[in-house]
């Protein structure tokens, strides 16, 4: 199944509510990542390209719509911008997770007292996704991700590289260390949520 299949079925899916969702895989220039915004009435896709501000290959989002209803640059999404220029678009993981806590809810005057319920990094690349959730003592930002392979959550194993779906080794051949100390090194094709 391609981005093209699974945005295909969302905009065929039944829907009474706004949602945006993520579409992201492995790197193919032809079928690059997006956002799917849809609401009861329509939808939408957004792409890298869509906001030319950004370098070439970030995209940001925000949890808002940024072609069914566009609004003002809210501050997040200014400090998302802000943060992807001034490092020219080359983004570690340290770098991913910084900006996650540069755009927690609680950290802006307007949304103060609000929380981020959980933080994402998706590695298309490496079919990795870095979670962290929120609880009474820290924001989700404020925590190291718990990583994941494709493999371990969907049961599909095509990770390719070092035969294991755990990142259970930290040997120098390791080459699916997606850890914010382990994977400091720059990678294209990440979405950081």
């Amino acid at each position: 199944m391609t981005l093209d299949d699974v945005a295909a079925e969302l905009a065929a899916s039944p829907r009474s509510s706004a949602t945006i969702t993520d579409l992201v895989g492995k790197i193919d220039p032809d079928k690059p990542p997006r956002d799917f915004e849809a609401d009861n009435r329509q939808v939408a896709q957004r792409y890298a390209t869509d906001d030319p501000r950004f370098p070439p290959q970030v995209m940001g989002a925000a949890n808002d719509f940024r072609v069914i209803d566009r609004q003002p640059d809210d501050v997040r999404y200014a400090k998302l911008l802000s943060d992807a220029t001034g490092w020219n678009g080359q983004l570690t993981l340290d770098r991913l997770w910084q900006v996650a806590g540069d755009v927690e809810m609680n950290n802006q005057g307007e949304w103060k007292g609000a929380i981020t319920a959980h933080t994402m990094i998706f590695l298309p690349d490496l079919m990795r996704i870095g979670v962290a959730y929120s609880d009474k003592e820290q924001q989700a930002p404020e925590k190291s991700p718990v990583w994941f392979d494709w493999a371990q959550l969907f049961g599909d194993d095509d990770d390719n590289d070092d035969n294991d779906t755990v990142d259970d080794d930290a040997s120098p051949d390791d080459d699916d260390d997606a850890s914010p100390g382990g994977g400091n090194h720059v990678r294209k094709g990440g979405c950081g949520c």
